[in-house]
């Protein structure tokens, strides 16, 4: 706007002066619109571009030690992006049940490693993290768990069979790996 003014006294001139109101309210649509910028031919030798940006994300706090990492997405999913070695190594031993130092004993990897691949999949949003003592919690069943094992004409719906499989899997996850590991 300062070099409008300057050249051709925009904001100042009384014939122009109107479209100020008219040329915020545009931006301020535009701005807020799904694209996020604003393209506004404002006379025959000025354009006004704007786009508007997200500021960056807080940083990462660090993954506590006493912390028990959960997945957010399935393991298959996360191994196909292009991570650090060392990221692709401790996956498969997040498991929901181990906290920091367990993986680290587990996976063979130094604690901070481990804390420093736990904040980069903290800060991408695939991991979350729940503290290791929780007496204060009270657990219970809810009628949408009931709907699990409830049967409708003798068959459970597809998405709560869905469900069921997807808890008992995840759930047996560590008594198969333990087992398997006492084989060998």
């Amino acid at each position: 706007f300062r070099s409008m003014e300057v050249e051709s006294e925009f904001l100042s001139h009384s014939r122009t002066r109107s479209q100020i109101q008219i040329v915020l309210e545009d931006v301020l649509v535009s701005l807020n619109s799904k694209q996020k910028d604003c393209h506004l031919l404002l006379d025959d030798a000025n354009l006004l571009n704007l786009q508007l940006f997200r500021p960056p994300p807080p940083p990462t706090p660090p993954v506590p030690d006493y912390a028990v990492p959960i997945l957010l997405r399935p393991e298959w999913q996360l191994q196909m992006y292009d991570w650090d070695l060392t990221i692709n190594w401790i996956v498969p031993h997040i498991d929901g049940c181990k906290y920091v130092k367990q993986i680290a004993q587990s996976s063979e990897v130094d604690m901070d490693m481990i804390r420093a691949c736990l904040r980069v999949l903290k800060h991408h949003g695939v991991l979350a993290h729940v503290d290791i003592f929780r007496y204060s919690n009270v657990y219970e069943c809810t009628p949408l768990a009931l709907e699990l094992f409830s049967t409708k004409l003798g068959k459970q719906s597809s998405e709560s069979k869905h469900l069921l499989d997807t808890a008992f899997w995840y759930s047996a996850k560590r008594k198969f790996a333990s087992h398997a590991q006492s084989q060998l």
